[in-house]
């Protein structure tokens, strides 16, 4: 039997998306003082491309994820790398880059410098006890348990301005939410919507979303209060974006091989925007109309130029990182099993001593 491709229309979401992240955080190039234009257009920017992140764990949750060691050390090789050359970018371009730095850069996930792959990596390492949570609860139960983690973390944040954790959602727990979120709609979501009536409801809220960031705006001079991670019309929104393109199925090739990249976009594109900002500094353009412009030309060579590097990274250096994450996960493994034993031995000696 052959092997089943991929959808990629989904891998295409995943490519949006990143377009989208990239969007939004080249908008902070621009600087915090913006005309007042410039203003109304990031907050309706923002409505829309801070879906991204939401949508990846969805995509994570719709297909399940699996503890495997050697992809994840795999993955961690590759975030490793490009966190060092960003360091080495910071270097060339003159800005100082002190000992915490370095020593970050050689544990990106444990200091949580993309916070996103950080909740990743421990969503990962516990899925199978969270896989478990909808095959142990019935249909009715699991829809009561994610209906209350959504009013208690996405909710009441939304309308309250704050939020238990105290991250606007850039947490463990809000993806955790979401990654639960994709495994109850790939068991009970059948899809039988009309995605004219979809898109509707996305514009729709979208549209809403911008309303209520404007009048917050207006009236107090701040924003950002209903489109943040946590904000459940993010989360409406990127649920609707997301079964839009789960209608839709089609195979490219193509698609699904710039997908494999999107990741390594999201990591080295923040060393890879500051070679780009050399040549185009945006906060020249705070009060230009050609501000938004120059952004929509910014982000796209920002994610070409990642792709490109990674495809490349990937051709060289591929089979190689592949062994070695073996040799690495096998060498994790032995480590752990010895560690397990000796967790064991120790134990029991107290036990024995307890009872004596």
């Amino acid at each position: 039997m052959a092997a089943k491709t991929r959808n990629s229309s989904i891998e295409l979401l995943r490519i949006l998306c990143i377009f989208g992240i990239i969007f939004m955080h080249t908008i902070a190039y621009g600087g915090d003082e913006l005309s007042q234009m410039n203003r109304y257009l990031l907050i309706f920017a923002n409505c829309f491309t801070n879906l991204g992140v939401t949508c990846f764990m969805l995509i994570s949750g719709y297909f399940g994820v699996r503890f495997n060691l050697q992809k994840l050390i795999k993955l961690d090789l590759m975030v490793i790398l490009y966190t060092i050359l960003h360091q080495v970018i910071k270097l060339a371009l003159g800005i100082p880059v002190g000992k915490m730095d370095w020593l970050s850069s050689f544990f990106p996930i444990l200091s949580n410098q993309y916070w996103y792959l950080t909740a990743y990596f421990i969503i990962a390492i516990l899925s199978g006890y969270l896989n478990q949570i909808p095959e142990k609860l019935k249909k009715e139960q699991f829809g009561k348990l994610l209906l209350f983690f959504l009013f208690l973390f996405c909710v009441v944040p939304t309308f309250l301005h704050f939020d238990i954790l105290g991250s606007e959602g850039k947490n463990v727990v809000q993806m955790t939410i979401i990654y639960l979120i994709g495994r109850y709609i790939r068991l009970y979501d059948q899809n039988s919507y009309r995605k004219s009536r979809l898109a509707t409801l996305l514009l729709g809220n979208i549209l809403l979303t911008f309303l209520l960031e404007m009048g917050l705006y207006l009236a107090t001079g701040h924003y950002s209060m209903f489109y943040r991670d946590c904000s459940i019309f993010t989360i409406v929104s990127a649920i609707l974006l997301f079964e839009i393109f789960r209608i839709i199925y089609f195979e490219n090739r193509f698609i699904n091989k710039i997908a494999g990249a999107v990741l390594a976009v999201y990591v080295f594109s923040f060393g890879f925007q500051r070679l780009v900002h050399v040549l185009l500094p945006l906060e020249d353009y705070a009060f230009s109309p050609l501000l938004f412009p120059l952004i929509c030309l910014f982000a796209p060579c920002v994610v070409t130029g990642c792709i490109l590097i990674e495809l490349l990274r990937q051709t060289l250096f591929g089979s190689l990182e592949t062994r070695l994450a073996g040799k690495l996960a096998d060498i994790v493994n032995i480590l752990r099993q010895k560690f397990k034993n000796k967790l064991y031995k120790c134990s029991e000696k107290l036990k024995n001593y307890l009872v004596q």
